[in-house]
């Protein structure tokens, strides 16, 4: 993690855990606070070490030192709270107010002695008194602060000509020299910080304005939309009511339905036998399991003179209940042809079904398609009407073969 990135983190916990009372005010008032804030935790730690090194005198000197470190700290403590409970410029004011005062009275207290020695130990608070005046965003008062600041380093080292040393002139004029570039250059960039810190506020205050008509025109816009969704809901809602009664209705022609292909299906399975007729000569088995309700599927065995003769196994194209009742029809119409059409052999009773058959299905789509087995010989016949072919197994090989047209040609 880079170091710009940790700065920020620190400044961001910062204004969380101690300038919380800010949270919903500018961008620019928070970020003064942030700085005034830094500037008064530095503050602390220079007094609070100026306090302990002042601390070991037991001059007269050391003792009015040792007062204005702790007027300055317990200012700062102060303004401190003012800041923590949201009063900027309340804080701002305290503080440079109580710089000023401890500025002015410890240079009157050691402006003799500056002459003789050259040392001024509260020269530094002059530059606290400048950017205080920054913050505060007055460039009027921070232009009069300067020029009067510069103005009496002047008149020290003027004075200084007349009543100090050559060696304490010069140690005067350095620190004239190197406190008027100080605070030139303080003041340069205070001075520049306050205007763009002007510019960005009006630049602010405009796109407040500019966002308040964009607001304006929005909540219209909103509320307009609002009142179309609304009447879309409720368009909505009187939908959904006709869709859940047409839901209603459709299941109960959905029951009803079920009802009826119900009642379809028992009708069906009525007609179709549910045993195979007994035979001496024939073990016989079968299973039927439709895939739907009503089968499209038809089977029936045939019996002449208590004899087992024939099956029959055949399917109407289609699904469904038309389907299941062309079936019905077909039986009877199978049934009647064995019956009438068996002793001239199996190849008569499809013949004849086929005819029948044709014209009972001539109004519809449907076809059918069927195998025939003529079991009354000792030999079986066995007719296949576009029918699948069917599959015999060998008793005596036990191996199965299906039986198609070809393998019949073969013999």
């Amino acid at each position: 993690m880079n170091i710009t990135v940790c700065i920020n983190n620190i400044f961001k916990k910062l204004q969380r855990n101690f300038l919380f009372a800010f949270e919903n005010q500018n961008y620019i008032l928070r970020q003064k606070s942030l700085i005034l804030f830094i500037t008064e935790i530095i503050g602390l730690v220079v007094f609070s070490a100026a306090l302990i090194i002042h601390g070991d005198f037991s001059t007269v000197q050391s003792s009015l030192e040792f007062k204005i470190d702790i007027f300055l700290i317990v200012s700062i403590l102060i303004s401190l709270s003012f800041l923590f409970l949201g009063h900027y410029k309340t804080s701002t004011v305290l503080l440079l107010v109580s710089i000023i005062i401890g500025w002015s009275v410890g240079n009157f207290h050691i402006s003799n002695e500056y002459f003789i020695t050259g040392n001024n130990t509260y020269l530094f608070l002059i530059f606290g008194i400048i950017v205080l005046e920054g913050l505060l965003g007055k460039k009027r008062f921070l232009v009069i602060a300067t020029i009067f600041f510069i103005s009496y380093n002047l008149y020290f080292y003027i004075t200084s000509l007349s009543v100090s040393s050559p060696p304490i002139q010069n140690e005067i004029f350095k620190n004239t020299l190197n406190a008027s570039i100080s605070i030139f250059l303080i003041f340069i960039i205070t001075f520049l910080y306050s205007i763009v810190t002007e510019k960005a506020l009006r630049t602010a205050e405009k796109e407040i304005d500019v966002n308040k008509e964009l607001n304006k025109n929005l909540e219209i816009k909103v509320l307009k939309r609002t009142e179309e969704i609304e009447s879309a809901y409720e368009e909505l809602e009187s939908m959904n009511q006709n869709l859940l009664s047409l839901n209603h209705d459709l299941e109960k022609a959905h029951e009803t339905i079920r009802s009826d292909i119900r009642m379809a299906q028992n009708v069906q399975m009525r007609f179709f036998p549910i045993t195979v007729p007994k035979s001496d000569v024939w073990d016989t088995a079968f299973e039927f399991q439709p895939f739907s309700g009503v089968s499209g599927d038809i089977y029936d065995f045939y019996t002449f003179n208590d004899k087992f003769c024939g099956v029959m196994l055949c399917d109407v194209s289609g699904h469904g209940v038309s389907s299941g009742l062309l079936t019905i029809l077909a039986k009877s119409i199978i049934f009647r042809s064995f019956v009438e059409n068996l002793k001239f052999g199996i190849e008569k009773v499809v013949n004849s079904a086929n005819h029948f058959l044709i014209e009972e299905f001539d109004k519809t789509r449907n076809y059918l398609t069927g195998v025939f087995l003529n079991l009354c010989d000792d030999s079986i016949e066995y007719v296949n009407a576009a029918h699948p072919d069917i599959v015999r197994l060998n008793a005596i090989t036990g191996k199965s073969e299906i039986i198609s047209y070809e393998e019949y040609q073969k013999g």
